[in-house]
């Protein structure tokens, strides 16, 4: 099952720093926001591969390594911004801050849409499923 995850996760986030970076023709960090989409739903990915192997949410994201996610370097946002993981053993919350890297809470009602043009507002997925994110951005 890791192995499997690994590559999925490995495939989104190649994706998503392709798209990042064509997106980045029309305003730098909207490529930064795409990617950061695809890297967070990849770390969501993992960790939901790790909840159904061990029952549990991982403790850490670093535990995640080398088993769920190949390198570190995906957990940090497309600004360099490590992401913010919270869990309480059965759900967890996983988000970027954005390009200010300030966690700021979400402003969105659940599973809304943040304002497309803000880069600062966070990106967040609450057990696998958006929680908030940018409405220019298809999810």
């Amino acid at each position: 099952m890791p192995n499997r995850v690994r590559v999925v996760v490995a495939v989104a986030s190649t994706m998503a720093a392709f798209l990042g970076s064509l997106a980045a023709e029309k305003h730098p960090d909207f490529g930064a926001q795409i990617g950061t989409m695809g890297t967070v739903r990849g770390v969501a990915l993992a960790i939901d591969a790790y909840r159904t192997d061990h029952k549990a949410c991982p403790p850490t994201l670093r535990a995640l390594i080398p088993e769920y996610l190949l390198d570190a370097r995906l957990l940090r946002d497309s600004w360099h911004h490590p992401l913010v993981y919270f869990s309480s053993g059965d759900h967890f919350v996983l988000l970027s801050p954005g390009r200010d890297g300030r966690v700021d809470g979400q402003v969105a009602p659940p599973g809304g849409f943040g304002t497309g043009g803000d880069f600062d507002q966070d990106i967040v997925i609450v057990d696998g499923e958006w929680a908030q994110s940018p409405e220019n951005v298809d999810r």
